[in-house]
């Protein structure tokens, strides 16, 4: 199972969890830190896995953390399933866990991620052989479009989706994400799409809105 940063909020036992996934060379660090500032007012287990490092195509072979290879940032851009179907049987048993050691069920669990983590939650989340609360994608895209309808779940049909996208972002273009949104929801899946005057970040915006989507799923 891969190592990982854990936080929980609220005085209860979480009935929740989140599975938040870190961007290219990142790691779970990045983001634990704003957990407390998402204005969630339920009990909810965060979990921020470690991606493995490997040589990143796109980075000279430089050896990073990274979810899956990337060859570049493009059209045409070359998808690593392989890596990605190995980072998604590592988040599986990570929903596993939580189910075993916290007894939250798949249902109450929400898929989030960043930049080339989103596009592992997106892509995970359209495969997901279990029901999910929701999936999040923040500042990316959905890699390997052309594996869908064919490979499309039938509990991703009734799970919601959430995209945001900073509109000054110049890594992963605004457009790329509002085009995954649109493909998503084009599968019949219900995809929300939102924007903000920022770059390849968060802001504090966002960060109220992702609060208030992760309890409307939570529900």
């Amino acid at each position: 199972m891969l190592p990982a940063v854990e936080k929980s909020l609220g005085n209860d036992i979480p009935e929740y969890a989140v599975i938040w996934l870190h961007g290219l060379g990142a790691n779970g660090h990045d983001f634990a830190p704003v957990v407390g500032d998402l204005g969630l007012k339920r009990s909810v287990h965060f979990v921020f896995p470690h991606a493995p490092a490997r040589p990143v195509t796109l980075n000279n072979g430089i050896v990073m953390p990274a979810w899956f290879d990337i060859d570049k940032l493009d059209e045409g851009h070359s998808f690593d399933r392989q890596g990605m179907e190995i980072t998604l049987q590592k988040i599986q048993q990570w929903i596993e866990h939580l189910n075993t050691s916290k007894g939250i069920p798949s249902e109450n669990i929400a898929l989030v991620g960043f930049s080339q983590g989103g596009a592992v939650a997106l892509y995970g989340g359209l495969k997901s052989a279990v029901p999910l609360a929701g999936v999040m994608g923040l500042s990316t895209y959905l890699p390997g479009a052309e594996d869908f309808p064919a490979a499309l779940s039938e509990h991703a049909k009734r799970t919601p989706f959430w995209l945001g996208h900073g509109t000054r972002d110049q890594v992963v273009l605004p457009q790329w994400g509002q085009l995954s949104h649109e493909y998503i929801a084009g599968l019949g899946i219900k995809s929300h799409w939102e924007t903000y005057p920022m770059e390849h970040t968060v802001c504090t915006q966002q960060l109220k809105h992702i609060g208030q989507w992760l309890e409307s799923v939570f529900n």
